[in-house]
């Protein structure tokens, strides 16, 4: 199998999805392959412009004769077909009639595609719980038709709904009818070296500047964030910058518990952040370019990522956003109770636990351990160089796609 189809069938959300298409989409090329990516065009996200999707070939799946069309595509001229997303499934909170049968032809078509095709087919799922990955349409279908699952973990909900659908614990197992299709756990691979090439720098950082990066998801740990801003930077003339919050209703709520500045939409003069009138209060960006957020988080004293999900979410897997602010050189400041959680691929202990890890674990209780330890740091250039170099020697280790896409590979090639 060496010509490789990665379909995104919800289209080119910029987020994490995404950035995984592409990251796999290099290891393929490196390692001899051919390999081509399809999106649904019948959604466009505000963060379409997030990454470089230059070479993502567009499909309007509610177009029948567009979607006929890569059937045909796939079965001709690919030996495999990857799906990283489905499409929306059909709600009535669209945005009118017209947008609800957009909808509905685009998931009707896209079941007819990936039905039809006759290659083998994988089906990677990379929402954690029930409630995100109900709103994919098509997921029985496509769950019925794929050769191999993935999921970042063998317990989380995706895991629970394949076995329902797949009759795994029902009847069907009883009578040894239910599906043998196989589920295999993955972390997102990403090459470390790549990014530390393109965005760590040997200027001095802004040692005062501390920079978080997320979405207006509570999980993402925004609330941390403007909290330990509050107890411990706001006082010691430390600057706070939030990038990727976008308008929504959450906001509405945070701005009942904390005062902040609002740059909803970034201007030219923003990419360098000593142009902003610096303030003792955080700032907040809405959706980044992600070229220029990493440029920007290589300048930062500290670099923040502080999601929790609960334990049956994790198992291996670290968010790229983890690995990003690892490959910047700047100093990663990452959620205490995740490193609890989360397991080193290599180590095979909880991350928090491994020596040479480089990271300062922010939880809800060591807030005034973690502003000593960051002032040490900034006290002792060294110091400061080596944890960096700490951190991102032991998150290249954890999920470089070096060994996560071989090890997915071997499972696909194993079992289609």
């Amino acid at each position: 199998m060496n010509r490789i189809a990665l379909v995104l069938g919800r289209g080119v959300e910029g987020c994490g999805v995404t950035k995984f298409s592409l990251e796999q989409a290099r290891w393929f090329r490196k390692n001899g392959m051919d390999v081509t990516i399809f999106a649904a065009a019948d959604v466009v996200w505000t963060r379409i412009r997030a990454h470089d999707t230059e070479d993502i070939k567009l499909v309007m799946f509610a177009d029948a004769a567009e979607s006929e069309q890569f059937t045909r595509t796939i079965d001709a001229d690919f030996d495999l077909m990857i799906i990283n997303s489905l499409p929306a499934r059909p709600s009535n909170q669209a945005n009118g009639k017209r947008a609800q049968l957009a909808t509905l032809a685009c998931t009707t078509n896209f079941i007819k595609a990936i039905e039809s095709v006759k290659v083998p087919m994988v089906l990677i799922q990379h929402d954690h719980t029930k409630t995100s990955i109900k709103r994919s349409g098509g997921l029985s279908e496509a769950v019925k038709r794929a050769n191999v699952l993935f999921a970042h973990s063998v317990t989380n909900d995706f895991a629970v709904m394949a076995d329902e659908i797949l009759d795994r614990n029902g009847i069907g197992s009883f009578f040894g009818d239910a599906s043998e299709t196989p589920m295999f756990g993955f972390q997102p691979g990403m090459e470390f070296d790549h990014c530390r090439d393109s965005y760590a720098t040997t200027d001095p950082p802004t040692l005062n500047a501390h920079r978080w990066i997320g979405r207006t998801t509570s999980w993402k740990g925004y609330y941390q964030m403007f909290q330990f801003h509050k107890d411990y930077l706001r006082k010691n003339g430390q600057v706070t910058m939030l990038e990727g919050m976008e308008r929504c209703i959450a906001l509405v709520d945070i701005r009942k518990r904390y005062d902040f500045i609002e740059h909803p939409h970034r201007k030219d003069e923003h990419d360098d952040d000593h142009n902003i009138a610096l303030d003792t209060l955080p700032h907040v960006f809405g959706p980044y370019n992600h070229d220029k957020m990493l440029k920007r988080m290589a300048r930062a004293g500290f670099g923040y990522q502080l999601s929790l999900l609960k334990d049956r979410y994790i198992e291996r897997s670290i968010e790229y956003t983890h690995c990003e602010v690892a490959c910047t050189g700047t100093v990663p400041v990452f959620r205490k109770e995740f490193g609890e959680l989360c397991t080193h691929r290599s180590q095979n202990k909880p991350l928090i636990e491994c020596e040479g890890n480089g990271t300062i674990w922010l939880g809800d209780d060591n807030g005034e351990e973690c502003w000593e330890e960051m002032k040490r740091i900034n006290a002792d250039p060294a110091l400061r160089r080596a944890k960096a170099a700490e951190a991102f020697k032991f998150y290249r280790d954890h999920q470089d796609s070096e060994f996560t896409f071989t090890e997915m590979w071997k499972k696909i090639t194993d079992n289609v």
